[in-house]
């Protein structure tokens, strides 16, 4: 399911990117379990 999770994370964090034009939406700095994600 993580990767299941990851793929819905990404999806949400591109299509709100992709209408805000923030190059970094808040969203995809809201998991958890990979503070990692926070550099890219």
């Amino acid at each position: 399911m993580r990767n299941l999770w990851d793929a819905i994370v990404n999806w949400v964090a591109a299509l709100f990117a992709a209408g805000t034009g923030a190059p970094h939406p808040m969203i995809a700095t809201d998991d958890p379990f990979e503070p990692d994600d926070r550099e890219r």
